[in-house]
């Protein structure tokens, strides 16, 4: 059901918009910065705050980013107890990102006992310095283009929260031995070029102290700069893809770098082979385009139905590799908690074999898991994305020798 709205909105910067969604209905969405009406925080640019009817635009349904931002907002037909629930969401996920956005101490970048943000791990391993560090992990809270589910932006803290409960022996080896170091969140309250080049930045930095680099999502969109600041570097490297979607558009709601054009954008810029795995939605934009570029491709359907040959990756790809891993990737019974839920797609084992399949004889040369978008109060999704980092940080670890 949608509910007439008035909504009088202080303004810093910018407007309310309205804009089409792929579902045919209309987002709301706040674009340009603003401030809340106490100014204690900033509002995202382009935060989605509800879908609108498309027969009748003055009609909407909130999510609970509209009355985290609005209380006061006049929704007359909505129920007292609809509008708790979504107030209590809301308030589950402010408090979560309050705690994930805590300032953090730059006089000793070691020392991370004073922030909120626990290290990767920290309950078995105490944090390292970044130049005894083998892995840097880099947080990354972007939620800026998501056009369903939103919540990517609680992902990293969450991941990090979850990690707390793993093993440090990933069943082969104990990645955490070469020493992790948790970097201050990347501030994803700035413009994307910003939040670009401080990304890039650590990425670099984590390459000068020999350590891989672990980017944790946030939206598919950040998984650029790492691409990127290693292709600057002058490094050679081919990326395997895990997705539900190709992210192959050119634009996508009239933006060049939303999630969905992402690897469209590293690919055309970067010019990395690029091979995908367990795809099922996608349009024929990019199907085209996929064939025109000669991207390898293994739709969730193909892996289900006939496997992968005896090699997958081109006999021209390199030895070097760098993995993006959205979650949605997972079937969505495994990984609910993403913008995109898809059915589908692969189970954890099914990931793990093709990923040790596919890397016999390469290096890993850093990765990311973007997407999560947690759920109050379901566990298991965090710890799947938590535990695939540790399990990608041990892929690592091994492909070193």
């Amino acid at each position: 059901m949608y509910y007439n709205f008035t909504v009088d909105i202080p303004v810093a910067k910018g407007k309310v918009c309205r804009q089409t969604a792929k579902s045919g209905t209309y987002i709301l969405y706040i674009k340009g910065r603003r401030y809340d009406k106490d100014k204690k925080h900033t509002i995202p640019d382009r935060l989605p705050i509800g879908k609108l009817n498309h027969e009748n635009p003055q009609k909407m349904y909130p999510n609970d980013a509209f009355f985290e931002y609005f209380p006061d907002a006049v929704l007359p037909e909505i129920s007292a107890a609809e509008r708790s629930l979504i107030t209590a969401n809301a308030a589950c996920r402010k408090e979560a990102n309050e705690s994930a956005a805590k300032p953090v101490a730059q006089a000793e970048p070691a020392a991370q006992a004073e922030t909120k943000q626990p290290s990767f791990l920290a309950s078995e391993y105490p944090a390292s310095a970044p130049k005894k560090a083998g892995f840097h992990i880099i947080p990354v809270p972007l939620e800026r283009t998501v056009s369903y589910g939103g919540g990517t932006r609680l992902g990293p803290a969450h991941i990090l929260e979850a990690s707390q409960q793993l093993e440090a022996w990933d069943g082969i080896s104990a990645p955490g031995e070469l020493g992790i170091y948790t970097h201050p969140a990347i501030n994803c309250d700035q413009d994307l070029s910003g939040v670009f080049a401080d990304t890039e930045k650590a990425v670099l930095e984590a390459c000068s102290c020999n350590a891989i680099p672990v980017v944790l999502g946030g939206e598919h969109t950040v998984s650029y700069a790492p691409v990127h600041a290693l292709a600057q570097a002058g490094k050679t490297f081919g990326i395997l893809h895990f997705d539900a979607h190709c992210d192959l558009r050119d634009s996508y709601e009239g933006d060049r770098f939303s999630h969905a054009c992402v690897l469209r954008r590293i690919v055309e810029d970067c010019h990395c082979p690029l091979v995908q795995f367990a795809t099922r939605d996608y349009c024929r934009e990019e199907a085209a385009f996929r064939q025109k570029a000669g991207i390898t491709g293994y739709d969730a359907s193909t892996i289900s139905n006939q496997g992968l040959p005896a090699r997958p990756l081109p006999a021209s790809f390199p030895e070097d590799v760098y993995i993006t891993f959205d979650v949605d990737g997972f079937d969505c019974s495994l990984m609910p908690a993403t913008g995109t839920p898809s059915p589908g797609g692969l189970f954890w084992y099914q990931a793990m074999q093709i990923l040790t399949f596919c890397l016999k004889g390469r290096r890993i040369i850093g990765f990311d898991v973007v997407e999560l978008a947690p759920i109050p109060g379901l566990h298991h999704a965090d710890f799947t994305a938590a535990k695939l980092v540790h399990t990608l940080m041990g892929m690592a670890q091994r492909s070193m020798k």
